[in-house]
């Protein structure tokens, strides 16, 4: 490792570089926490709904 060159960019580079990358990597942090909330819903309401302990039959969902 201590024979591999590598090149630094610059201050200026790596501010814009971060600039460029940051709002995406904000994005999937919040998808990620989105979707594991969607995973923990999903795994308390899928048991209800499977036992009918749920009904849903007054709601207006469109089927498929």
């Amino acid at each position: 490792v201590k024979n591999i060159q590598a090149v630094i960019p610059s201050y200026d580079v790596q501010q814009e570089f971060s600039d460029v990358v940051s709002p995406s990597n904000s994005l999937i942090y919040r998808l990620r926490i989105q979707n594991q909330n969607l995973r923990q819903t999903r795994d308390l309401l899928l048991p209800k709904l499977i036992s009918g302990e749920l009904d849903v039959e007054e709601l207006d969902i469109a089927v498929a």
